[in-house]
């Protein structure tokens, strides 16, 4: 995705893979949260 912030952050160690999780969780019914979410147990 193009222009993910909350990606960005995380790949930049701004924020941990928890606090990614948190983000996601609270957007996780939309294709956003469920990229995030993806993200996660990619790494």
């Amino acid at each position: 995705k193009i222009g993910c912030p909350e990606e960005i952050a995380y790949r930049q160690g701004f924020i941990d893979a928890d606090q990614l999780r948190i983000l996601a969780m609270r957007l996780d019914k939309s294709g956003y949260g469920q990229y995030l979410l993806e993200l996660l147990e990619g790494s």
